[in-house]
């Protein structure tokens, strides 16, 4: 039983991990403009309030449509005990909208957020993914079912003023679609706790994605705001090494675009391993080489907290070695590389 509910919570990581990769198309050959238009002029605006603060405060009936594009790339050379190369692309996008429902006591806002539409596009070596929900047959699709379960409903999301998610509702008719697909056995109160704590951390991920966290302190031209901390991070399979992350942020300036006036955000992130080699029992890894950063270009409006423009550059490389104590000569080696790039747009 417990080998059971292993597997079962097993597959629900894997589908996370999938739904990572998901990709999201309007009705077919739309796109719709976005609100930022980088050919757009710009006009350089001057905050001269000494407590200028941006937190979210849109109003009751607002309704924002979002549009979400990943462009990523990945290659790998091994030798060793197993040699080869591999490489791997996906082109994602998706759509979902934002709907503002209320606005509690304590100013946060209760948000209902829909998936749209979802697509999935993705390549590695000689296997591929194209499925949309644009068609029928997709939707029929059993790799799809999941991707299915999400579309058109209304997910709550509470959010406090600075672009936390306080609290999540509204999931149950996803998370039933979902158990249905498994036997009696494995619908258990555990296993359906930890679809359900898997699906809303995904769905967490992608509604962060729409949202600025803002500080709690005064903002002005050139403010920086830094934070470094500990983080244990995977890099391959189940290897994983501490991680220093040092995150810097910087209010660059305030701009008019289009009778908005935006407050444009630089954030640097840098990822520094805390030791190059780690010993688990017969197994000694080495990583040499290792490079990772995140660049990130965000635009809000000054008036009320809403995202407008965010776009992501993700960058690592590295080198990693395994060696066997028991199995001298038998290790591995492997290069790899990886660039993401994700942008999210608030459309007209």
């Amino acid at each position: 039983m417990i080998f059971s509910q292993r597997l079962f919570v097993l597959s629900a990581i894997i589908f996370v991990a999938f739904l990572s990769s998901c990709n999201k198309e309007g009705g077919p050959g739309s796109k719709p403009p976005a609100v930022f238009d980088s050919t757009e002029k710009a006009n350089p605006v001057t905050v001269s309030e000494k407590e200028h603060r941006i937190f979210v405060r849109p109003k009751v009936g607002d309704v924002y449509r979002y549009r979400i594009s990943q462009h990523s790339n990945s290659s790998a050379i091994s030798a060793g005990a197993v040699s080869g190369s591999e490489s791997a692309q996906s082109e994602d996008s998706y759509y979902l909208t934002q709907t503002v429902r209320a606005i509690r006591a304590d100013s946060s806002v209760d948000m209902s957020y829909r998936f749209d539409t979802i697509s999935v596009k993705s390549e590695k070596d000689t296997a591929k993914i194209n499925l949309s929900s644009s068609r029928p047959a997709d939707r029929k699709d059993p790799r799809f079912s999941t991707y299915a379960a999400l579309l058109g409903e209304d997910i709550g999301v509470i959010i406090s003023p600075y672009g936390d998610i306080k609290e999540m509702y509204g999931t149950s008719n996803i998370i039933s679609s979902i158990m249905k697909r498994y036997p009696d056995s494995l619908r258990t109160a555990e296993n359906t706790s930890a679809v359900k704590q898997q699906i809303e951390a995904t769905i967490g991920q992608y509604i962060h994605e729409t949202m600025m966290h803002f500080p709690h302190h005064p903002l002005a031209k050139d403010s920086v705001d830094r934070a470094e901390f500990q983080q244990n991070s995977p890099i391959w399979g189940n290897v994983i090494y501490p991680m220093v992350i040092s995150i810097k942020q910087t209010l660059t300036g305030f701009e008019e675009r289009g009778g908005k006036v935006q407050a444009v955000f630089m954030t640097n992130t840098e990822f520094k391993p805390m030791q190059s080699v780690i010993e688990n029992g017969p197994v000694k890894a080495t990583l040499n080489n290792y490079i990772a950063s995140t660049k990130e270009e965000l635009r809000v409006d000054d008036t009320n907290g809403e995202l407008i423009y965010r776009k992501v550059n993700d960058d690592q490389s590295f080198t990693l070695i395994l060696d066997s104590k028991d199995q001298q000569g038998k290790g591995l080696t492997t290069e790899r590389k990886s660039k993401v790039t994700r942008i999210v747009e608030l459309l007209r």
